[in-house]
């Protein structure tokens, strides 16, 4: 029964960090300048942590520190993500629909990319979360870990690094009746795979780097 309620907690906690992500993603497209854009999309994150929502690509990096049943809520996340994004797009589509313009022309791009292009792009994006999240956790200073936030996410978005759950908000807003064509669906799920290859990175360089030390 405890391990119920968590679960129906960690969905309620994932649907906010879609919506926040969603936040984000507006900001993003509502504003003309790229680097002005990509600092204000960190609102979203930022908001997340703060508030220890359940983000997927922030929670997928501790996937190795768990126990195999954590699989689970990280499907959960990610399904919460999803729906707090579908139902936030709903809204948005009827309130802001000229967002769509720039959305399209932003995932128009991202469907001429390579399957080996998107998932490179992905682990990247999947590697600075993971940066950006653990420095807000284990930084003792305030002033560090939420620059680290606003860094991270600034340069991933500069760089044009794919982020599965903001890459749900562009493609809904996108399609304008908050529906994920197959396409769309196909593109998402490598990139969900690229986040979680690239935020366990560091973990796992970590584990191979202290076997080494005790071997020697």
């Amino acid at each position: 029964m405890e391990r119920i309620k968590s679960l129906i907690a960690t969905f309620v906690s994932a649907l906010l960090a879609g919506l926040m992500i969603g936040v984000g993603g507006t900001v993003y497209l509502s504003v003309n300048d790229p680097v002005i854009g990509s600092l204000l999309f960190a609102v979203g994150l930022f908001t997340i942590l703060i508030y220890q929502m359940s983000l997927f690509t922030g929670k997928v990096g501790y996937l190795l520190e768990n126990k195999p049943t954590y699989i689970l809520d990280l499907i959960i996340i990610w399904v919460g993500n999803f729906i707090g994004i579908d139902t936030y797009c709903s809204a948005l589509y009827r309130f802001k629909p000229e967002l769509t313009t720039k959305a399209t022309d932003m995932c128009n791009l991202k469907l001429t990319q390579t399957i080996d292009q998107t998932l490179f792009l992905s682990i990247m994006c999947g590697l600075l979360m993971y940066i950006a999240v653990n420095n807000f956790k284990s930084n003792k200073s305030d002033i560090g870990k939420y620059l680290g936030v606003f860094i991270c996410v600034s340069v991933f978005i500069l760089c044009k690094f794919e982020h599965c759950i903001a890459d749900m908000f562009y493609f809904e807003m996108m399609n304008g009746l908050s529906i994920l064509s197959l396409t769309a669906l196909k593109y998402i799920g490598i990139v969900t795979i690229g986040n979680s290859l690239g935020a366990i990175l560091i973990p796992i360089s970590n584990k191979i780097i202290c076997a080494l030390n005790e071997n020697n």
